[in-house]
């Protein structure tokens, strides 16, 4: 990314970060980022700590129907902190 829009006071305006990002200015960028994380993936990624195991966990259940590995960007399959919080038990 070459510029950062941000306002006369200084603030990210996120926005319209949102809005290139939806445009799709930032694909080579986000293809180049999968490309390297497959090259560092390996055949022990199915080996999970425990905490890597708990996250998934409690994403996974955040998105009801998806599925993550320890590997995927959680922003791009529709987490943030509002759905990570929820307690799917007390649904």
């Amino acid at each position: 990314m070459k510029r950062i829009p941000k306002t006369t006071s200084g603030k990210i305006q996120r926005h319209l970060l949102e809005q290139r990002y939806i445009e799709g200015e930032f694909a080579a960028q986000l293809a180049e980022l999968r490309a390297l994380r497959e090259a560092v993936r390996s055949p022990v990624s199915t080996l999970r700590t425990q905490i890597e195991e708990k996250i998934r966990s409690i994403v996974n259940a955040a998105l009801e129907g998806k599925k993550i590995d320890i590997h995927d960007d959680l922003f791009e399959v529709g987490v943030n902190s509002f759905k990570a919080r929820r307690d799917p038990r007390t649904d």
